[in-house]
């Protein structure tokens, strides 16, 4: 290493540099203030405040103007008859009558005489038309006895 190398005398502890250049003068006047720089970027946005409170409810408005009803119109026409429902179901049997009172009698005070009549094979009949039977049963005191008209 060579002398004033280090700005210091290793031998004396002397600082060469105030020897050699002497001591620094008194600061200057401060310089003009330089152009003001670009703006920064916008930051990013705040968080959104609380909502406020509700305001209060308005007035109600005026009521508006009755007006006249109109005139009811004509009744329309009737309409067709719809089709008869269907028939119900038959209602239950009604309890047997009472029976009847007991026949007259002959003048003898027994009973009196009945005629039964039929015919094999059925014959037909109709109104106003004659009744023929070809079988017919008397009745004669307690016996039944028949007599055929063939």
């Amino acid at each position: 290493m060579n002398c004033f190398d280090c700005r210091c005398c290793h031998a004396c502890g002397v600082n060469i540099e105030k020897i050699i250049y002497g001591t620094t003068g008194a600061t200057g006047a401060t310089g003009a203030t330089g152009v003001t720089g670009a703006t920064g970027a916008t930051g990013a946005t705040g968080a959104t405040g609380a909502t406020g409170a509700t305001g209060a409810t308005g007035a109600t408005g005026a009521t508006g103007a009755t007006v006249v009803t109109g005139a009811t119109g004509v009744t329309g026409a009737t309409g067709a008859t719809g089709a008869t429902g269907v028939t119900g179901a038959t209602g239950v049997t009604g309890a047997t009558g009472a029976t009847g009172a007991t026949g007259a009698t002959d003048a003898s005070g027994g009973a009196a005489q009945a005629l039964s009549a039929f015919s094999v094979p059925s014959a037909p009949v109709s109104d106003g038309g004659a009744v023929v039977f070809d079988v017919n049963a008397a009745v004669e005191g307690t016996a039944i006895t028949g007599r055929p008209t063939w």
